[in-house]
C-alpha cells in the first residue's frame, strides 16, 4: 500500500512482475524417506541418506544417485561407509544392487505423481464454457454486481470499474456503482493523466485518506476519500478498480485486501467473457468448416456415366474436414469420357479452395477440348493468370476412347498411374511440371491400350499425388508393403472391390488423396 504523503515518483513506465513458478505437491514418498533410510540400514548394516544437493558432500560414500523427476527437491541418495564393519549383514555389491534398484523405483513413483498432477491441472482446464442466452447483459449485471460488493466490503459508497483501451493508452470506465448514469458515455482518461492507476498497475495499491491525497493522486470522481486496486490475471493486467467515499477515512490493510481479492472476481470474469467469446467464434468457424466439407463432399460424382463395357470408380480420403484432393468424370460430346484426378498442393482450406477452382477450370475447358494434354496446358495458363505462382497442383487426366479400347492420358506434376493384373501391380509416377508453376509449361499424352482378355482382366489406379514426402519416389499409398496388401486375397473382382482395398489403406496415410480405378470389362 502507497501512502499519499509519500509517492512514489520512480515509476516511470507500467511494470509487470512474474509471480513464483508452481511446484508439485509434496510427495508421501519423499515424507517417508527417513523410516526407509533407518529401515535399509537395520535390514543391511549399510547407512544410506538422503541428501539435498546444495548440502556439502563428504568423502565417505561408496555410492551415490540422483533423484531425477523430482526438481523441486532435487538431491541425491547416499550410501556411507558402514561404522562398524562387522555389523554389516551385507556385502557392498548387494548393497549397493538393492539401493539403486529402490532408487529407480522411488523415481518412478515420483514421476508418475508428478505427470498425475500436471494431468489433472490439465483436465481442470479443459471444462467446457457454455454461453449463456444472454451472455452479454449477464456479465454486464455480475460486473456491477461485483463493483457494488467492492465498495460495500470497504463500507464506501460508491465504486467504479476502469479497463485499459486496446492500445493501452487510456482507461474507460466500463461498470460502476452510485455514480451517474451519464459517466459510462464520458470519454476515456489518457493513462498520463491517471497516477494513481498506473502505480495500482504496477503492483501497489493507492489509498487516499483525504488531505493533500486527493490534490497528488487526482481520483477520476471527486471524493474525499478512495482506494484503488488493480484488476489484472497472471497474465494480463485489465484495469483498475476504485471505491469512494464522501467522508475522509483511512483504508485498513484488511479491507484492501478484500478490495484486492473482488478485482481478481473481476478478471477472472473478464477472462471468462474473453474465452466465451473466443469459443463462439470457433465454433462458428467449426460449423462453417464442416459445411464447407460436406459441400466438398457432395460435388464428387457418385453416379457413374452411362457407359458401355467399363467399370469405374472414386475414392477421396482427407485427414482433416477440408482437402486438396478430388476426382471427377465427364462424358464429352464426342462420346468419350474424361476422368481426372488432382491434387492442391496447398494446406486445409486453402487447398479445398483451390481444387474446386481447379475442377471447374478442367470442366470448362474439357467441353471444347479433346486431347489431354491441351486441357492441361490451357488449365495451366488459366492458373497461372490468376495467381502469383503459388498456387500449384498435381493432376492426372485420362480420356477413354469407349470405342477403341483405349486410355490416352496426361498428367502436371507428380501423379501416379498403378497397372494392376493378376502378376501384381506395376506402378508409375509421373514427373512433368505442376500446374501453375509457368505458363510456358509443356504437357504431352501417351497412349494406353487395355488388355481386355478373360484371363488378365487388368485394372488402372489413376492416383491424384505419387510422391511420398521423402526423397523416395512411390506411388500414392502403394509403396512395396501396401502394394502387397492391395492384393492380398482374392483377385479384385472389379473397380469397386479396388477402390474399397484402395481406401482402407490410404486411410492410413496423413495426407490428402484421391483416385480412380478403371477396367475394361472382358469382351468389351
Amino acid at each position: 500500500m502507497t501512502s499519499p504523503d509519500l509517492p512514489d515518483l520512480s515509476l516511470s513506465h507500467l511494470r509487470v512482475f512474474a509471480g513464483p513458478t508452481g511446484e508439485a505437491p509434496a510427495s508421501d514418498a519423499l515424507a517417508r524417506l527417513t523410516d526407509f533410510c533407518q529401515a535399509f540400514e537395520e535390514c543391511t548394516g549399510w547407512p544410506l541418506r538422503y541428501v539435498p544437493d546444495a548440502a556439502r558432500r563428504s568423502d565417505d560414500a561408496v555410492w551415490t544417485a540422483p533423484l531425477a523427476h523430482f526438481p523441486s527437491r532435487a538431491g541425491h541418495f547416499r550410501l556411507e561407509m558402514a561404522p562398524a564393519r562387522k555389523g554389516a549383514v551385507a556385502d557392498s555389491h548387494a548393497a549397493i544392487d538393492l539401493a539403486t534398484h529402490w532408487v529407480k523405483v522411488l523415481d518412478e513413483l515420483l514421476r508418475t505423481q508428478r505427470a498425475l498432477w500436471e494431468r489433472e491441472a490439465e483436465l481442470a482446464a479443459g471444462v467446457p464454457l457454455v454461453p449463456h442466452a444472454s451472455e452479454a447483459k449477464k456479465l454486464a449485471e455480475r460486473l456491477e454486481s461485483i463493483v457494488k460488493s467492492a465498495a460495500e466490503s470497504a463500507g464506501c459508497s460508491a465504486a467504479a470499474l476502469y479497463l485499459l483501451s486496446q492500445d493501452t493508452t487510456s482507461l474507460k470506465l466500463r461498470a460502476s456503482w452510485k455514480l451517474p448514469s451519464d459517466r459510462l458515455a464520458a470519454p476515456p482518461r489518457p493513462l498520463a493523466d491517471c497516477m494513481a492507476d498506473v502505480e495500482a498497475m504496477s503492483g501497489h495499491a493507492v489509498v487516499i485518506e483525504g488531505g493533500n491525497g486527493q490534490r497528488f493522486w487526482q481520483p477520476p470522481e471527486d471524493f474525499l476519500a478512495a482506494a484503488c486496486v488493480p484488476v489484472s490475471s497472471g497474465t494480463q493486467i485489465f484495469g483498475t478498480l476504485w471505491v469512494f467515499d464522501s467522508a475522509a477515512r483511512p483504508f485498513s490493510d484488511q479491507e484492501t485486501n478484500v478490495l484486492e481479492i473482488v478485482a481478481g472476481r473481476i478478471a477472472a470474469e473478464l477472462e471468462r467473457a474473453v474465452l466465451l467469446t473466443e469459443a463462439e467464434r470457433l465454433a462458428k468457424v467449426k460449423r462453417d468448416v464442416s459445411a464447407a466439407g460436406a459441400l466438398q463432399h457432395d460435388e464428387l460424382p457418385t453416379v457413374l456415366p452411362p457407359i458401355e463395357g467399363w467399370d469405374l470408380a472414386g475414392w477421396s480420403h482427407w485427414p482433416s474436414e477440408l482437402g486438396g484432393a478430388f476426382y471427377d468424370w465427364m462424358l464429352l460430346d464426342g462420346g468419350d469420357l474424361a476422368v481426372v484426378v488432382a491434387h492442391a498442393a496447398r494446406p486445409s482450406v486453402e487447398g479445398a479452395v483451390l481444387a474446386s477452382s481447379l475442377r471447374a477450370m478442367i470442366r470448362s475447358h474439357s467441353e471444347h477440348l479433346r486431347d489431354p494434354a491441351e486441357i492441361l496446358a490451357r488449365v495451366n495458363r488459366t492458373l497461372w493468370t490468376s495467381s502469383p505462382g503459388d498456387k500449384q497442383a498435381h493432376a492426372l487426366l485420362a480420356v477413354l476412347r469407349l470405342g477403341a479400347g483405349q486410355i490416352r492420358l496426361a498428367a502436371a506434376g507428380t501423379p501416379a498411374l498403378l497397372r494392376v493384373g493378376r502378376s501384381g501391380a506395376v506402378p508409375t509416377v509421373f514427373g512433368q511440371p505442376p500446374l501453375g508453376a509457368s505458363p510456358a509449361a509443356a504437357f504431352s499424352a501417351v497412349d494406353i491400350p487395355l488388355d481386355n482378355s478373360r484371363d488378365v482382366s487388368e485394372l488402372l489406379v489413376l492416383a491424384a499425388d505419387g510422391l511420398t514426402a521423402g526423397p523416395q519416389r512411390e506411388a500414392f499409398v502403394l509403396a512395396d508393403a501396401h502394394r502387397d496388401q492391395l492384393l492380398d486375397g482374392p483377385f479384385p473382382r472389379g473397380a469397386g472391390d479396388l477402390a474399397g482395398r484402395l481406401r482402407r489403406l490410404g486411410a492410413k496415410l496423413d495426407r490428402d488423396q484421391a483416385a480412380v480405378v478403371l477396367r475394361r470389362k472382358s469382351g468389351s
